[in-house]
């Protein structure tokens, strides 16, 4: 039955009329469960039921412990989509009242500008019209006529208009974009200023400075520009608006005259100004500066009336070019020991002075009262100084006869008498008569060494006519002098002047005649 039923449905579907078919039914042998088996059966689907339903709820368990996690995830997710929305919102609510707000200053700023022009127009008409009637005055009897009526209507907006037009007029695009060309020439316009000078112009009528130098407590308003410029001191340097100076290196005075010539040359300076030139020179890294103090000083060097005013001076102010210019004294010695500064030296300076190989004297032995003069002038405090000024005398160089006689010598004043008396000071003297092994014997190698002057370091000998005791060295007359004679020379120096005449000599010239 069912399966016609099946084929009538199959029929109807397919729009066709259903058929009649025969089919014999079989007897088909059926195998019966029996009660046990089936009870075995309902147990194990039982068990597979209860077993499944368990599985299925542990699933839907973690499922929904998953969910909720994911739920709580979407919710914290959407709540914070609408705190940004919101956000947004209200960012773009402020954007657009900020240009709400600035549209309407801006539309309440045009229309008093515009209600301003309106009234500055009126006051423009009023104007007219009061200077059309006082140039056309109207006769009483033409009055009822209106023949010389004019406008004094108030100015409208169209008016405004009109008048904008006037003064604005319009361009078109096309206009500006094919503009002819215009010649610009050079005699059209002012001539350019020169950049340098305008500059040079700034700096020399200290316009605008940008640093405070302070020397001594005093304040210099200064450009930096021009300091970096001709100083390495100042250049690539981070400054601040204020700079301290030393004045023990430059002092206030010397910095002036460094700035005065960074702007325009200096014609002139004393000794003194030039001395403090070449000392800030040197320590603020001005090289050309210091070139130019240099020449000039080897220039005032040349004259040996200037050498001891600019050493006297050197002595004050710097230390380092007081060491450079030490070896000049030496040419004009014999003057500068007769000085009372000579008198007044430290015993290191003394001592640096006699050691000089260019001191201009005629025997050694004016070395050694040079010596005693400068001992004997402060002798209690100058005694301890005694023996060590004596290493530096050049006792080989002296005659024999002096030598040999030195310690029974009986005049000169008590520092001479403490030399004769000194043990270590004859022992010196014993060591220029005997012959050193340290060099070969001088004794036997020039017979005439009881003259003196052929030590194996002489001096920068001269010869003075004027002097009772000089002698040229073709002379065979003993180089001997005694203390009293050296300081009567000395006196006569002090007198007479050392440059007068040019009476100085050299000791090897040809033309002395003195014995």
């Amino acid at each position: 039955m069912d399966s016609k039923r099946a084929k009538r449905e199959l029929g109807q579907k397919d729009g066709k009329a259903p058929e009649t078919v025969w089919t014999p039914i079989r007897a088909i042998k059926e195998e019966w469960k029996t009660s046990i088996e089936v009870k075995k059966s309902l147990k194990d689907q039982h068990d597979r039921i209860v077993e499944f339903i368990s599985h299925q709820r542990e699933l839907g368990v973690t499922d929904s412990d998953a969910d909720d996690e994911q739920d709580q995830n979407a919710a914290a997710k959407n709540e914070e989509e609408r705190k940004n929305a919101e956000e947004e919102t209200q960012r773009q609510q402020l954007i657009a009242d900020g240009i709400k707000e600035q549209q309407r200053v801006r539309q309440e700023k045009w229309e008093k500008d515009m209600q301003n022009e309106l009234h500055l127009l009126n006051d423009l008409k009023r104007e007219q019209v009061y200077d059309h009637k006082l140039k056309n005055p109207i006769p009483i009897t033409e009055c009822h006529t209106g023949a010389h009526t004019c406008d004094e209507s108030l100015a409208t907006m169209s008016d405004l208009n009109k008048l904008v037009a006037q003064r604005v007029p319009k361009i078109y695009l096309d206009e500006l974009l094919t503009e002819p060309l215009l010649s610009w020439e050079s005699n059209m316009l002012p001539k350019k200023p020169d950049l340098v000078e305008e500059l040079c112009r700034l700096f020399r009528q200290n316009i605008g400075p940008t640093l405070a130098v302070v020397v001594e407590g005093k304040q210099f308003y200064c450009h930096a520009m021009l300091l970096g410029l001709t100083s390495a001191f100042f250049n690539n340097r981070n400054f601040s608006q204020v700079l301290y100076l030393p004045a023990s290196k430059i002092p206030s005075r010397s910095f002036v005259n460094i700035y005065r010539w960074m702007l325009e040359p200096i014609n002139s300076v004393t000794l003194s100004q030039l001395v403090e030139l070449m000392r800030a020179s040197q320590f603020l890294a001005i090289e050309e500066l210091t070139k130019q103090c240099w020449r000039l000083a080897h220039d005032v060097l040349k004259t040996t009336d200037r050498v001891l005013t600019m050493y006297i001076v050197s002595q004050r102010v710097c230390v380092n070019i007081e060491k450079i210019i030490t070896p000049y004294v030496g040419r004009v010695w014999l003057p500068y020991a007769a000085s009372r500064e000579f008198s007044n030296l430290e015993f290191s300076k003394v001592r640096r002075l006699l050691q000089l190989d260019n001191l201009s004297v005629n025997t050694e032995m004016e070395v050694l009262y040079t010596a005693i003069l400068w001992l004997n002038g402060n002798w209690p405090l100058r005694k301890r100084y005694a023996v060590d000024l004596m290493r530096v005398i050049r006792f080989d160089v002296m005659p024999f006869v002096f030598l040999i006689g030195f310690d029974r010598r009986k005049d000169g004043p008590p520092a001479m008498r403490y030399l004769r008396e000194s043990v270590k000071v004859r022992k010196l003297i014993f060591d220029g008569l005997a012959d050193l092994p340290s060099r070969p014997p001088v004794s036997r190698l020039k017979p005439d060494r009881h003259i003196g002057g052929n030590g194996s370091c002489p001096r920068d000998w001269i010869y003075d006519p004027s002097c009772p005791y000089h002698h040229g060295h073709m002379c065979n007359t003993v180089r001997y002098a005694t203390f009293n004679e050296f300081s009567n020379y000395l006196q006569w120096l002090q007198r007479s002047g050392y440059s007068s005449g040019n009476r100085i000599k050299r000791y090897t010239d040809n033309d002395i005649v003195c014995c």
